[in-house]
């Protein structure tokens, strides 16, 4: 069978609040079919309880919405209070779903539509038929072929949505989804989980096929982003394309598109700061988008453009920035120090040479043989030098600067440097 029922359905709806503000388009989605057997209480809410995929609060029907009466547009589902951000608002399994493989067209859906319902409950059956339908949308072509499956079908054409977006996605019914309307300035997010069910990546996309038995209650209309504009206007370089990114950004908030579609222009911000180099402006647009997937739809759950995933990524990325700047700095502290060492050496090499020549001068006074003044300086360390020649300074008598020369050689003797008799020359 290709339909299924209730919490068995193998396909979840979920919509999550994504602002702090009162659920504006709830308020506005209305129903402009009769009111009988629209509500859904007791036992069949209960049917329709289902452990859910997000770790989010949950409200129920009672101190969240309820089905009332428009001045104009029929029945519509309204908040009653405010709802906190992040707050799943309902989930309900499809009551039938069907493959994409049987066209809506076809007069074989509309039976195998009909034998699935057989399926459902006697509550659930009831809720079915009393969703809002119009013969006007069943191709005139198949009406009569139909027979007696024609309402059947005129209901799941006219409420049925696509399980995800793009081509190849199966549809299926729900019945609270169903009383829905879409509006240009949503403010809560809706995703399909299940098997083959893709998850919603922009709220914009509200029905599959909506009918215009739905109308806006909103009392000013939404303008739409002006995306292709801006992909013309799009610069040549990554610092403009960022701008064209922010400005994005900034009129999906002012437009009140703060969910995935604002996440996603937070991704492309995150992308273009981090091909600038902006390591912190990178994170931070990451992290604002992260927060807008946790709040459309949890933390268990991870969509094909999880920010989770990005975030790792780009700290990661941060990471091996980080360390290869230390690096960068550490190697460029040792290459200072190298230098700083390399010159202190040249100077010490330059002023041992001139202290070197001041001892050869000394020793000359005494008339000292070469060889051992020589011998002399091979036994002396650079401190040595510098403290032999600060005591032959100024001018000194041969026999004074011979007396300094006989007290080094005693020192050297008695560490054992030189032997005994060896330097009489010098002392």
């Amino acid at each position: 069978m290709l339909w299924t029922a209730g919490p068995a359905s193998s396909s979840i709806l979920a919509a999550v609040m994504t602002d702090e503000k009162i659920l504006m388009n709830i308020q506005r989605l209305v129903l402009t079919g009769n009111s009988e057997g629209l509500s859904i209480e007791g036992e069949q809410a209960k049917e329709h309880e289902v452990s859910g995929p997000l770790k989010a609060p949950r409200a129920t029907e009672s101190d969240m919405f309820e089905l009332r009466m428009t001045n104009d547009k029929g029945y519509g589902l309204l908040t009653i209070d405010n709802i906190k951000r992040g707050t799943c608002i309902f989930e309900e399994a499809a009551v039938a779903t069907l493959p994409h493989s049987l066209e809506c067209s076809d007069v074989n859906a509309a039976v195998y539509i009909s034998e699935g319902l057989q399926k459902l409950s006697a509550e659930q059956l009831s809720a079915y038929n009393s969703l809002y339908y119009d013969i006007g949308t069943v191709d005139p072509e198949i009406r009569a072929a139909l027979g007696g499956h024609l309402k059947t079908f005129a209901i799941f054409q006219t409420n049925a949505v696509s399980l995800g977006h793009g081509s190849g996605q199966d549809s299926g019914l729900f019945l609270n989804y169903s009383r829905m309307n879409h509006s240009c300035t949503p403010n809560a997010y809706n995703s399909c989980k299940g098997p083959g069910a893709a998850a919603s990546k922009k709220r914009r996309r509200r029905l599959f096929d909506i009918d215009q038995m739905f109308a806006y209650l909103a009392t000013e209309d939404a303008s739409e982003i002006r995306s292709a504009p801006l992909r013309q206007r799009a610069p040549n370089t990554t610092a403009g394309l960022l701008r064209v990114a922010e400005e994005l950004a900034s009129l999906c908030k002012e437009e009140g598109l703060v969910d995935r579609q604002l996440g996603n222009a937070y991704r492309e911000c995150s992308k273009y700061s981090l091909k600038l180099n902006q390591l912190e402006k990178t994170m931070e647009y990451a992290l604002e988008e992260l927060d807008i997937q946790i709040a459309c739809v949890g933390t268990d759950y991870r969509p094909g453009t999880d920010a989770g995933g990005w975030v790792a990524k780009l700290q990661a990325l941060v990471d091996e920035k980080q360390e290869a700047a230390r690096q960068a700095e550490e190697q460029r502290l040792q290459a200072e120090k190298v230098a700083a060492e390399k010159g202190a050496y040249n100077k010490g090499k330059k002023a041992t040479k001139k202290d070197k020549r001041a001892i050869r001068g000394a020793a000359e006074k005494v008339a000292a043989v070469p060889e051992e003044t020589e011998l002399l300086l091979s036994k002396l360390d650079v401190d040595e030098i510098t403290a032999l020649v600060g005591k032959l300074k100024g001018e000194r008598e041969a026999g004074e600067v011979k007396g300094i020369f006989k007290d080094e050689l005693k020192r050297l003797l008695g560490a054992a440097q030189i032997k005994e008799g060896e330097l009489t020359t010098l002392g």
